[in-house]
């Protein structure tokens, strides 16, 4: 069949690069598309210019040279396929390369197209919508076309029985990332005896079946254990997969600090990485709370609208009142009050414990703090929920300067006293309206899951990550409504 994935002799899947190339370059010129579109609505509807005048045949030619210029940078920083880029680093990379290609094209407007009047406002907003809109669509490419077998490129693993294990189930749970774990190496003889815990084909390490692996054409491998391990105890191992693997990922300890923008650095032959803390650079600091406050300036007039249309519904839905005011933890560990609107009967304390009477619904809640089906929540609060408007009144805190737009969640003071002395590390920064584990699956994720996000977060903080962030939250609202209840 046509649409069945390449499969040789020896049982690999090999990846089609050039299928999932041409995905995302359609998807990229339809972020294109798009961006303008929104911009000719804009301009029309809000600055009164008339369509004829975006369209002349100059400003066309214009625009084809920043897309096509776009596409060209894109290719050259690895953006087609873009296996193995972490999502805030696909992001930065794609900014980066509209930005300079826009600023390629400004520079030969400027020297070269003379009488060419082009409104700086088009030019400008262009590259921002741009930005938006083509990784919202990658997003959605690496969400859906992700589930074919042919997307990932095939990777060996060299560890123990365990290492191998775990590593193959973060790649398999993170299928974006575009490295499908097909076969294990195990160093442990003994491992073998135990392959039936394992998700991939586990076989003993020996210069002959890493022969095989190779023959299998499986260009890459990951060291699933530390190279000082590594060199020690196995140096034929060591000194053999330099010399004969195309790609070789070293995996580092969970805590080192700022791994996202983590770069690598030569000690006179001793190799290290450089991580950058973001949290001690106030200028940076400075940016992100002038941005925030801008944002909500901007959008102080749709969200009054919109909290206006909530609160009518909400008072017609159920009695009580429109807002619901909680006790939360903020930066320093300082409390404050959260506001948001009201989704659950008045009574709801009283409904979840004749609830965690049921053993099950309770092991539920201790797990994750929330219930699937939750009987609490209003009919309207279902709705509100699924949008994520029972929020918008935080932007209330933000201005305040209780919150951030991004940043950990606020949490009571039951939920600070089970996460001991990380809560110190969490709250360092102000909490935030949205963050890094709500588009990272939400309420499906249980509070270890978590605060282990939140803890990330902190130690990875960047302006870069906060944009992310800002536009996958975009995606998760009105695109993935999984694990919210």
């Amino acid at each position: 069949m046509k649409n069945k994935p390449r499969i040789k002799n020896n049982g690999v899947i090999y990846s089609k690069t050039w299928l999932l190339n041409i995905c995302l370059l359609i998807s990229d010129l339809f972020g294109f598309a798009i961006s303008f579109l929104v911009l000719l609505l804009v301009r029309k509807y809000f600055f009164g210019l008339n369509f004829p005048d975006l369209l002349d045949p100059q400003v066309i030619r214009t625009i084809l040279y920043l897309v096509c210029f776009s596409i060209i940078v894109f290719f050259i920083n690895g953006l087609y396929p873009g296996r193995g880029k972490i999502s805030v680093i696909e992001f930065r990379q794609v900014t980066e390369s509209i930005f300079f290609a826009y600023a390629i094209v400004g520079v030969y407007i400027f020297l070269y197209g003379k009488g060419l009047q082009f409104s700086r406002s088009v030019y400008l907003l262009s590259a921002f919508f741009g930005v938006g809109f083509i990784i919202i669509g990658r997003i959605f490419v690496r969400k859906f076309i992700s589930k074919f077998p042919w997307w990932g490129v095939p990777v060996a693993i060299i560890g123990n029985l365990a290492e191998i294990t775990e590593i193959s189930q973060k790649l398999n749970s993170c299928p974006r990332l575009g490295l499908r774990p097909v076969i294990g190496l195990a160093l442990n003889e003994k491992d073998i005896l135990n392959i039936s815990k394992s998700s991939v084909q586990i076989i003993p390490w020996t210069l002959g079946e890493q022969k095989k692996v190779l023959d299998r054409r499986i260009q890459t491998i990951i060291l699933a254990i530390s190279t000082n391990e590594l060199r020690k105890k196995y140096p034929l191992v060591y000194h053999s997969v330099g010399l004969s693997f195309k790609r070789t990922i070293f995996l580092l300890d969970n805590d080192i600090y700022g791994s996202m923008m983590a770069q690598p650095i030569d000690l006179n032959g001793q190799p290290g990485v450089v991580a950058h803390q973001s949290l001690f650079n106030s200028t940076l600091r400075f940016v992100k709370w002038f941005f925030e406050i801008i944002s909500c300036l901007i959008l102080a007039f749709p969200i009054l609208l919109i909290c206006s249309i909530l609160a009518i519904m909400i008072k017609i839905d159920s009695p009580g009142p429109i807002f619901y005011m909680q006790d939360r933890i903020g930066k320093n560990l300082k409390s404050f009050k959260l506001l948001k609107f009201r989704t659950m009967y008045t009574n709801s304390n009283e409904i979840l414990q004749n609830l965690l009477n049921c053993p099950a619904i309770r092991a539920e809640w201790n797990e994750f703090h929330k219930l699937t089906n939750d009987p609490r929540i209003t009919p309207i609060g279902k709705l509100i929920r699924k949008f994520s408007l029972d929020e918008l009144p935080q932007f209330i805190n933000i201005i305040r300067g209780e919150m951030s737009l991004i940043g950990p969640r606020p949490l009571i003071q039951s939920e600070i006293d089970e996460m001991g002395e990380i809560a110190n590390i969490v709250f360092k920064v102000r909490p935030g309206l949205t963050g890094w584990w709500q588009v990272n699956g939400r309420n499906i994720l249980s509070f270890a899951e978590r605060t282990q996000l939140d803890v990330y977060y902190v130690f990875n903080w960047s302006l870069w990550l906060d944009a992310y962030i800002l536009i996958k939250t975009v995606w998760v609202i009105f695109f993935d409504h999984a694990g919210i209840y």
